[in-house]
């Protein structure tokens, strides 16, 4: 069922081949401006008869009559103009062809760009990009054209909005670092091991602010049904889809392509769906309908994440010589939001990138990925591909680490590469405080040697940043140092 979150680009024509009971918000007017009922069309308005026009002793009459029409009214029909009944019956017969092929179709000429002609420019790459089935799309395939729909409809390049600068774009790195640390946190709960294994933490934290676990103790049948869910869900067709679509980065679940496809100057090979989803309860009855096992089998991933991340993020504060229960009740009240990507093969992904670099705004992010694609920055400004290790989850710290720490620990730098063969998945956990829960240095990390270095902020001052920054052209954290 459609409510406030249907989004800004489902069609009129979508939502009625759907059945929507009520008209989305959106396109509710105030009072004031809603249409009252007319019992009859009105049959004062002018029809002129213009085959006058062409006998000068009637011209002037006819004149008269379309004067009297634009002074009073501003409006008259016209009879006997000479364009066939047969000509106008075509028009219209093939604009109704028009608005009932599928939304795929309709998409390849999409633009909100007022200055736009009715044809795509080619002049860019010098021609069209010939796709299966016969169809056609080129530089211009509109800004919400999916990274899926591209994948299907078989483009044989990338089109230009996706190609990046010659310096932005992902240099080839041979094999996946061996050198990423490994953790097994099953120690964390063995009082004699437990030291071991925080000391572990920390110097993963101290030098590259990103570890994988293992023996977490969620189930890889779960992990499994997530990505599996997934996957059907990005597989809908995309009508779909669109129920769930949004720009609005304020929204509690909201389905997209790229970062921001309206805003963004060059677009992500990359597919999402957003969800908050703690406390569950509170949120689950939003997340989409389709597949029909979504809700479950995410939810189930969802869960088990949510107690997973309390047991890092107590290790990790732990590692920072802050007390286990530092912050126990914001981070019980805290938010989770689930951000499943789909990234498709691509035709030629040495030009474009699924994700640009950035880091995440929240404490840590638990992240379950099918393939490998994601990159780290080491502390030497080098990319290191992260390797899939089957039933490993990524631990990678955010903003708000890197604040509460005050600068001990950094948030990562990391981007996603696509492939030309595979598509990759990955299931992104971000947790961070409450909404507007501010985070600040904590105390006993500040001293005279080491002053505060950054200034608090909550997750909706984040927000309010990406809603009117491009993220790719710096950092949220750099913000908020006090001495940059």
């Amino acid at each position: 069922m459609e409510g406030e979150g249907e989004r800004s680009y489902t069609s009129a024509m979508t939502l009625n081949k759907l059945g929507v009971p009520h008209v989305p918000h959106r396109y509710v007017l105030p009072p004031s401006e809603r249409p009252s009922p007319i019992a009859n069309s009105s049959n004062t308005l002018p029809i002129i008869d213009i085959s006058s026009l062409q006998d000068l002793t009637l011209r002037s009459h006819t004149v008269d009559e379309i004067r009297r029409a634009c002074k009073e009214i501003r409006f008259f029909q016209v009879i006997n103009h000479e364009i066939s009944l047969s000509i106008i019956k075509d028009a219209l017969d093939i604009a109704t062809e028009f608005f009932n092929l599928p939304i795929k179709d309709k998409l390849l000429l999409e633009s909100d760009n007022v200055y736009d002609p009715l044809m795509r420019d080619t002049s860019k790459r010098g021609d069209t990009n010939t796709i299966k089935d016969g169809a056609c799309i080129s530089e211009g395939e509109r800004s919400y054209t999916s990274a899926m729909t591209l994948n299907k409809l078989g483009v044989p390049h990338v089109p230009h909005r996706y190609v990046l600068p010659p310096s932005e774009r992902p240099i080839p790195i041979a094999n996946s670092s061996n050198t990423l640390p490994i953790i097994d946190i099953s120690s964390l709960q063995d009082p004699t091991l437990r030291f071991h294994t925080v000391d572990e933490i920390r110097r993963a934290c101290k030098e590259i602010g990103f570890f994988q676990v293992i023996n977490h103790g969620i189930p890889l049948s779960i992990m499994k049904e997530a990505i599996a869910t997934a996957t059907e869900f990005f597989n809908l067709p995309i009508e779909e889809k669109l129920l769930l679509e949004s720009d609005n980065v304020y929204d509690p679940v909201r389905y997209g392509t790229s970062l921001n496809h309206t805003t963004d100057k060059v677009h992500f090979w990359r597919d999402f769906i957003k969800h908050y989803s703690h406390p569950i309860s509170k949120w689950i009855h939003l997340w989409p309908l389709n597949p029909p096992d979504y809700k479950e089998k995410m939810g189930n991933y969802a869960k088990a994440v949510q107690v997973l991340q309390k047991q890092l993020l107590e290790a990790v504060l732990e590692s920072l010589g802050l007390n286990l229960n530092y912050l126990d009740k914001e981070i019980e009240e805290g938010m989770q939001a689930m951000a499943v990507n789909c990234y498709p093969a691509c035709p030629e992904p040495d030009l474009t990138l699924g994700m640009p670099p950035h880091s995440d705004y929240g404490s840590i992010t638990i992240l379950l990925q099918n393939y490998q694609g994601l990159q780290l920055k080491d502390q030497n400004d080098n990319w290191l591909s992260v390797p899939a290790v089957e039933g490993a989850l990524l631990v990678q710290l955010g903003d708000q680490l890197e604040v509460l720490s005050n600068g001990n620990y950094r948030s990562v730098v990391h981007r996603v590469t696509v492939s030309k063969e595979k598509k990759r998945l990955s299931i992104v956990s971000l947790h961070s405080l409450a909404l507007n829960k501010k985070i600040g240095p904590a105390s006993k990390l500040v001293d005279d040697l080491n002053p505060v270095s950054y200034k608090e902020f909550s997750f909706n001052e984040f927000l309010d940043f990406i809603s009117s920054n491009d993220i790719t052209k710096g950092r949220f954290i750099n913000t908020l140092k006090r001495n940059p």
